[in-house]
């Protein structure tokens, strides 16, 4: 199979996930939830320690019910000046939820914690309040580049400073398999995703089991190539 990393929209489905798709169980997304979906969204929130995941077809999808839930209209959302939310989705934050971003111009190739608190508009009745503080890792608009643990903990804590919620877009990454091209999960703590299914952007899925399936095979493959990525470091 021949392996295009030039962007996530030129990735294929392996055999496996093929045949994912014909074995995958289908259910009802509109009344009892479909299973197969069920369990990826499981899945999904397991891996990255969360109370739960939403199913959505898209990253922008993702990015924009996160922001509805967050910031109310009328206020300010804070990312990279190249991040995907500011360039690539068609003004979404002001079309959909009514807010503006203030961008973060980064000193290095993205957005760090000093930077954030340079950017920050001090508190005022006349200033647009911010609401909301988004990361994007890996950040696709700087080549790729990933933000550290240790990075993500002290924007964390300028973002705890000033009372705002933190949203992370993670990008699956250019690699083969469908995972990476179609298949988002917003996850959270103590947010009712249910608000996230907003009729406006789409509130039920049919034929799921088309995605869900080769999504949920594609999660054991990324896994495995983290544990032996891990293995490999150690050596």
């Amino acid at each position: 199979m021949t392996i295009d990393l030039r962007s996530d929209t030129v990735t294929k489905p392996t055999p496996a996930m093929r045949a994912a798709m014909a074995a995958a169980e289908v259910g009802d997304d509109e009344r009892d939830g479909d299973p197969t979906m069920r369990r990826l969204e499981q899945r999904v929130a397991a891996l990255l320690g969360k109370e739960a995941a939403l199913f959505f077809p898209s990253g922008v999808m993702a990015n924009q019910a996160a922001v509805w839930i967050h910031s109310p209209r009328g206020t300010e959302v804070l990312a990279d000046i190249d991040a995907h939310i500011v360039h690539s989705e068609i003004a979404g934050l002001a079309v959909l939820n009514g807010a503006q971003v203030l961008p973060v111009r980064p000193t290095d190739l993205v957005m760090s914690a000093d930077d954030l608190r340079a950017t920050l508009r001090p508190v005022s009745r006349y200033f647009p309040a911010a609401s909301l503080v988004c990361v994007e890792n890996t950040h696709n608009g700087a080549g790729g580049v990933i933000t550290s643990i240790a990075d993500l903990q002290a924007i964390r804590e300028v973002a705890d400073e000033r009372g705002l919620y933190k949203v992370l877009s993670i990008i699956a990454g250019d690699r083969p398999g469908l995972l990476s091209r179609i298949a988002r999960c917003l996850v959270a703590y103590h947010v009712n995703l249910h608000t996230a299914k907003i009729n406006t952007l789409g509130d039920r899925a049919e034929d799921i089991f088309l995605i869900n399936g080769p999504a949920l095979d594609d999660l054991k493959t990324v896994v495995k190539l983290e544990s032996d990525l891990v293995r490999e470091l150690q050596t």
